[in-house]
């Protein structure tokens, strides 16, 4: 991990984001994110895990099927993927942290179907952080907000819906919009 100096966390996060989009693990993924994201909001040098953690093997059959498929992504994504923008890793630290603890908390708590959107954006940003591409950068920080953004708007209504507080467009109340009932409720 020393050899790796400042692309550390760009590594392990998008090892990690790649863990991530696996059925099943997303959730473990998910808790393992928040300690690099943590760690890039405290602005540490390196990523480190503790010890408990970081001694245990890793099930080398499953993690080298997952780079497998995941080597032609990353391959073409390599390709339009450069240096440009530069952006101080330092400065950004603490965004990039910000970002990625809260992609890991939709991650934890996001539902099944929806799961794999928060690892392939905490990805893009991780390939951004590795290549220092301040353009992609940039990009997926912009994704990451509307991913957050369309996360909390849809929480906010199925809850507004459970708690029947549903308001249409105009501020009114309990108002359907003439949809249907199962249609409204989707919406709101």
């Amino acid at each position: 991990m020393t050899g790796l100096h400042r692309r550390s966390y760009g590594m392990i996060m998008l090892l990690l984001a790649l863990v991530a989009t696996a059925p099943g693990i997303s959730i473990v993924a998910g808790l393992f994110l928040t300690i690099p994201a943590l760690q890039l909001i405290a602005c540490r040098p390196a990523p480190l895990f503790p010890r408990r953690i970081a001694l245990r093997p890793l099930p080398t059959r499953h993690l080298a099927a997952l780079v497998q498929r995941a080597v032609p992504v990353l391959t073409h994504v390599e390709e339009f993927s450069h240096p440009r923008w530069a952006t101080a890793l330092e400065a950004t630290k603490r965004v990039v942290g910000t970002v990625v603890m809260l992609l890991s908390i939709a991650l934890v708590f996001a539902p099944i179907p929806l799961s794999c959107v928060a690892p392939l954006v905490i990805a893009l940003i991780s390939i951004a952080y590795i290549e220092e591409d301040g353009l992609l950068l940039s990009i997926a920080m912009l994704v990451a907000v509307i991913v957050l953004t369309a996360r909390t708007r849809r929480s906010g209504r199925r809850s507004a819906v459970r708690n029947g507080s549903a308001t249409s467009g105009s501020g009114h109340r309990g108002q359907s919009l003439g949809m249907g009932r199962g249609l409204d409720a989707a919406l709101w």
